[in-house]
């Protein structure tokens, strides 16, 4: 459903940015306007203060990089990580920026035709606007920022003709591409599952087997040779031996 301004509700935006209480910045400067504009917004605040740094007192807590992988892997857990936009702010450390990083990635590749469809709604929403963008860039951008999987089928992409270097045509062998990964990993997934299964196997056959007993402490685990009990080996020894006479 498109809106008054050209853009489209398919838009949804994960917004991780910084938040104050009193004042405008980051996610609460942000996230109304986006609204505003029909995309729908998701926030995760990377900070939350009392106030912007430029006062004397600044209260309040930093989003750790375990803290926003836990927020993530919530949404993943419920699938809901359909976004077609990430809009990042303020960064506190390296190692939140990393994490940010790897949770971009891991979007693309949970997902590459929602970036491959966001950039043609773009293309869309400025020719509405009365901005044209040639096609052919639009599909180089579409496959500009794809994940290492897709590699295979870039070179059938630029052996593309001019005429048939499209949006369309780029998105179908993309879509086409994603469901032979995804088919792949399932089949990977499925052999490691009965490698599983086989392991679990021989570990049931190891438990079945009788353990050894030794004849000189009658405990489990060692033989006769290497018993404790007596002070040398070779009394251990003689002593087993004396009990196979006996008997």
């Amino acid at each position: 459903m498109e809106n008054q301004n050209g853009l489209e509700k398919y838009f949804r935006v994960l917004s991780v940015q910084s938040h104050v209480v009193s004042g405008y910045v980051g996610n609460k400067s942000a996230c109304f306007p986006l609204q505003l504009l029909g995309l729908e917004v998701d926030l995760i605040n990377s900070v939350q203060l009392s106030n912007h740094t430029g006062y004397k007192v600044i209260k309040g807590q930093i989003l750790k990089s375990e803290e926003l992988h836990d927020l993530y892997e919530g949404l993943k857990a419920n699938e809901l990580l359909n976004y077609t936009h990430v809009l990042t702010g303020y960064v506190g450390n390296e190692t939140f920026l990393t994490k940010l990083t790897e949770i971009i990635q891991d979007l693309k590749q949970i997902n590459p035709d929602t970036f491959v469809a966001r950039i043609q709604q773009t293309a869309k929403a400025l020719k509405n606007a009365g901005k044209s963008i040639p096609e052919k860039e639009v599909a180089f951008k579409m496959i500009e920022n794809l994940p290492p999987e897709f590699d295979n089928v870039m070179q059938q992409i630029y052996q593309l003709n001019d005429d048939e270097f499209l949006p369309d045509k780029v998105r179908t062998i993309l879509l086409t591409e994603e469901g032979r990964i995804l088919s792949k990993q399932a089949k990977e997934i499925d052999n490691s599952k009965v490698l599983v299964t086989e392991e679990k196997k021989n570990i049931g056959i190891l438990k079945k087997k009788e353990p050894k007993v030794c004849l000189c402490c009658k405990k489990c685990g060692h033989p006769a040779s290497e018993c404790r009990l007596k002070s040398t080996k070779e009394e251990c020894i003689s002593w087993q031996l004396t009990v196979g006479e006996t008997k």
